[in-house]
């Protein structure tokens, strides 16, 4: 891995800031996302000196604020032309009440899966450009994404919210890979463990599975062979199966298009590319 820039999105504690740690490790040029500059700041301090790595940097986007997350992409564009892997491992936990982001939209939805989407579209040149991948942290708790009302107007429960933001990813990660094929940026979602130790199982959940079982698996997704890892799902066992509507080609495109006009509809998204360019070319160009 040395030499190889790693970002990781929500890298200041618990699960991200464990794998920063491991990737940290290994010599690898390493990029800690946060909301908080201090605690960008603390987590780098402390990888730093448990790993001596002196290749280590922030950046500092809130994923509530899609503004955050575009300008994000513009500044790792200017920072890191070539990603070699984009750990998407950022998100809400199951929430009590329904709340929405300052773009309008259902908070869970937006934190896990949109921001996952323009973020992973926006850089996609860039991770094609190091032949590099992308990890989407998902979760064994999946339910479709409903159509008729994306923003969770009506019947909102924590659970459930929490479960659709996470199966969007995986079925964003096989509908990238089942419509680009070997043309699209390599990525693929994963099951990390259940109930680790994290701020959003700790004090409300028994714990189950450990740190090192999340960073077990992602390492496994990172460095599986790439002729079958595009759109692909893991478990700690390797690749796996999400629930079957996640490999649907039409509700694939549906959401697809659906995170396209969301993303579209907030100022400042020329950052994103649309996904039919990103699908279609090695080096998307044209933006939604």
């Amino acid at each position: 891995m040395d030499s190889q820039t790693v970002l990781i999105t929500g890298a200041t504690d618990g699960l991200g800031k464990a794998l920063a740690t491991c990737f940290a490790a290994t010599g690898a040029r390493v990029i800690l996302h946060g909301r908080s500059a201090q605690r960008c700041d603390e987590a780098r301090w402390q990888i730093a000196r448990a790993t001596g790595n002196a290749h280590l940097e922030t950046c500092v986007a809130d994923f509530a604020r899609l503004g955050d997350v575009f300008a994000m992409i513009g500044e790792m564009k200017r920072r890191a032309p070539a990603i070699d892997l984009l750990i998407n491992n950022a998100g809400l936990g199951v929430e009590p009440t329904r709340t929405t982001s300052e773009d309008g939209y259902e908070m869970v939805l937006q934190v896990n899966y949109l921001a996952t989407y323009a973020l992973s579209l926006g850089l996609a040149r860039e991770v094609g450009h190091a032949s590099g991948r992308i990890v989407c942290v998902s979760s064994l708790s999946q339910a479709p994404v409903q159509f008729d009302d994306p923003n969770y107007e009506y019947q909102w429960e924590g659970p459930q919210s929490y479960g659709r933001s996470k199966w969007a990813q995986i079925a964003f990660a096989a509908g990238m890979a089942a419509f680009g094929g070997r043309t699209a940026p390599v990525i693929c979602s994963l099951h990390p463990g259940s109930f680790m130790p994290t701020k959003l199982v700790l004090g409300k959940y028994p714990v189950v599975d450990t740190l090192e079982t999340g960073v077990n698996t992602v390492w496994l997704a990172a460095r599986h062979p790439l002729d079958d890892c595009n759109g692909a799902y893991f478990d700690s066992q390797g690749i796996s199966r999400a629930i079957d509507e996640a490999y649907n080609p039409a509700i694939q495109q549906q959401l697809l298009d659906l995170s396209a006009g969301m993303i579209a509809a907030i100022p400042g998204s020329d950052a994103v590319p649309h996904w039919r360019s990103v699908a279609a070319s090695p080096e998307p160009m044209a933006m939604s």
